[in-house]
């Protein structure tokens, strides 16, 4: 029955059949004839079942809010026992934005993976708003975002900071400069981030603080793409100190340090306030305090 619970969460998480079958190695017809029994056991319809999203019926969301915590209770009480056996093991499903979860986690969850074998460690790449509601939905247990912002259902733990640079190809004038104004920005062409991305929302207000205006030639919404159009001599970006290690070995990109303390770039680990964290997300924590 529990495994039976975990699919109907899975199905409201995901609104798609088909994904909630992808997340328990199933056929989407295995899962359709579990939530067609479970409805018939109950006597209620629980989804509506469209040719758009799934969605739930009323009696549907209050039975996905009692799974969940019955689901919730059971992995405390597995990881209680655990602890008896001085065992870590359970599922810990946590969402990350692109640039933290690409360029800096890796060496932590190596780190963790050695450490707690047994426990099935599921990341997934969100937007930072993403993030947030994933965790108040209880889709994920733990979170990672840069500027963190304030929310009375969230608890933040600082992770670190991540310092902002300036960065261009290996054939602009600016290469090599090692440390420079932001004033170097004003009038220059510029890849900037999507509006929607906090870190692209701090570098606009930054600049538009300092007065420069660099000549915007494109907007995207991940460090990537940003980084790629640089490479290519399209114009000069801002992107966290952290996601260029490996161009810079390569030396596709110039780094170049930006005067001044407004580039500190800080990251948090977050979780919902009024959910006990499972015995896998506190050794995560523990492990991200850590100075790897």
């Amino acid at each position: 029955m529990l495994e039976t619970l975990k699919i109907y969460v899975d199905l409201i998480q995901t609104e798609s059949f088909s994904r909630a079958a992808t997340r328990n190695y199933l056929t989407q017809s295995a899962v359709s004839q579990r939530i067609r029994q479970l409805e018939s056991d109950l006597g209620q319809q629980l989804v509506v079942r469209g040719r758009g999203r799934m969605r739930p019926t009323e009696a549907g969301k209050v039975f996905y809010d009692a799974c969940v915590e019955i689901l919730d209770r059971f992995a405390l009480a597995r990881d209680e026992l655990n602890r008896i056996r001085h065992i870590v093991s359970g599922t810990l499903r946590f969402a990350s934005v692109h640039s933290v979860g690409l360029h800096l986690l890796p060496e932590y969850i190596k780190v963790f993976l050695r450490e707690f074998p047994a426990v099935d460690l599921q990341l997934e790449y969100r937007r930072s708003n993403e993030v947030y509601e994933g965790l108040l939905d209880l889709t994920f247990e733990l979170g990672i975002v840069a500027y963190p912002g304030k929310h009375p259902q969230i608890t933040q733990i600082p992770f670190r900071h991540d310092r902002l640079v300036l960065i261009c190809s290996p054939s602009h004038a600016l290469a090599g400069a090692g440390t420079v104004d932001v004033k170097e920005v004003h009038k220059e062409p510029f890849i900037a981030f999507d509006g929607s991305i906090p870190t692209g929302r701090v570098v606009d207000r930054i600049l538009r603080k300092a007065r420069v205006e660099p000549r915007i030639v494109h907007r995207f919404d991940n460090v990537e793409t940003v980084k790629r159009a640089v490479e290519i001599g399209s114009g000069l970006a801002i992107v966290p100190n952290s996601t260029i290690r490996h161009e810079i070995e390569r030396r596709n990109l110039e780094g170049i340090s930006l005067r001044g303390d407004d580039w500190e770039r800080p990251l948090a680990l977050i979780y919902k306030k009024s959910r006990e964290l499972s015995g896998p997300a506190r050794k995560f924590i523990e492990i991200l305090k850590k100075e790897l």
